[in-house]
């Protein structure tokens, strides 16, 4: 095949023709190379335009081309956005499926941890279940549960954090902190909940049921309080009932039950939980909140308060037995 025929097969991108950009070279070679061989007056004009149309004609020959490549390069731009606009919008259009699969992801994981604790009270189990009922906003920082089922005997507070507010929040290695808390006589012959000197304990990582229960042992020993009376059982059933009441899983085949407003801090009884934003009917929707006094927060007042209506009396005076002895308490949750 002819050179002249395979230049005219070989089209340009933008389809002209390279005969073009070869004569213009040619020409350019030409005059330049007539300058130089006549010398004389013309010389420079002739060396100049043929400069001219030789780089006339090699902007010709690539023009085409370069602008091929920056065509490409627009057009995987462009499908990139295209691309990243359409798996936006995927997401969006499924936002709805995403949402229902993580609050189920949830409801299996509060199963898992329910399951987990009932079946070994481990230290990796209550750790994990106070963590994740932390971030779920089931609490604040601590959790109370009771000791002993008759009224007027300790708790005990229950936290995966440090007792010192001033503290860091959240330790660098996992740890759930004790603090008992007992009544004692206040100084305008009240008797009152709060805690005791030395009775605080952290249970490590590693550390079986066993080492934890002697050191609380330890510490009602050293308070001269009646260890006889303490039930273990209790401590880590009731703090699983208080997990079930947060997570809408709480089984009382008696009657149904509603999930407090607020965060968590006692379950008292099936009827009346103390949370931060005051006492609440857990089978009811009565709510009593603090209120304020000269300009400073003020505990509940129900003692002359009589039982809602269809409420269990025993179980509004109990409710109320803890709001008259837990007044400094309830105080310092109202101003979190």
């Amino acid at each position: 095949m002819r050179l002249h025929e395979r230049l005219r097969l070989s089209r340009q991108p933008d389809e002209t023709s390279p005969w073009w950009s070869i004569v213009l070279v040619a020409l350019g070679a030409g005059l330049i190379g007539g300058g130089l061989w006549l010398g004389g007056t013309w010389a420079d004009v002739a060396i100049e335009v043929g400069a001219a149309a030789g780089v006339g004609g090699i902007v010709l020959w690539f023009k085409p081309r370069l602008m091929r490549q920056v065509d490409q390069v627009a057009t995987q731009a462009a499908t990139a956005v295209t691309d990243k606009f359409t798996e936006q919008f995927v997401k969006l259009e499924n936002i709805g499926e995403l949402q229902a699969n993580e609050v189920e992801r949830q409801r299996s994981e509060t199963k898992r941890i329910v399951t987990s604790i009932e079946e070994a009270v481990t230290f990796a189990n209550v750790e994990a279940m106070l963590m994740h009922a932390y971030h779920q906003g089931f609490f604040e920082e601590r959790l109370m549960v009771k000791t002993n089922t008759e009224r007027g005997k300790p708790l005990l507070e229950i936290s995966p954090f440090s007792v010192n507010r001033e503290d860091q929040l959240m330790p660098m290695d996992p740890q759930v902190h004790f603090r008992v808390l007992s009544y004692v006589s206040s100084y305008n012959n009240r008797v009152e909940l709060g805690p005791i000197d030395d009775g605080t304990t952290i249970w490590q990582d590693g550390e079986d049921l066993q080492q934890i229960v002697g050191r609380i042992i330890g510490i009602y020993k050293r308070s001269r309080l009646p260890e006889d009376e303490l039930d273990f059982n209790l401590v880590f059933s009731h703090l699983i009932e208080s997990f079930r009441l947060m997570t809408g899983t709480l089984q009382d085949p008696r009657q149904s039950t509603r999930t407090p407003r607020g965060k968590l801090a006692l379950l008292i009884n099936q009827e009346w939980a103390l949370t931060d934003i005051g006492l609440e009917g857990t089978t009811s929707d009565n709510i009593f909140t603090p209120g304020r006094k000269d300009g400073r927060w003020v505990a509940i007042d129900v003692s002359e308060t009589p039982c809602p209506p269809d409420c269990d009396n025993d179980l509004w005076n109990e409710a109320k037995a803890y709001m008259e002895s837990m007044k400094a308490i309830i105080t310092g949750i109202a101003t979190r």
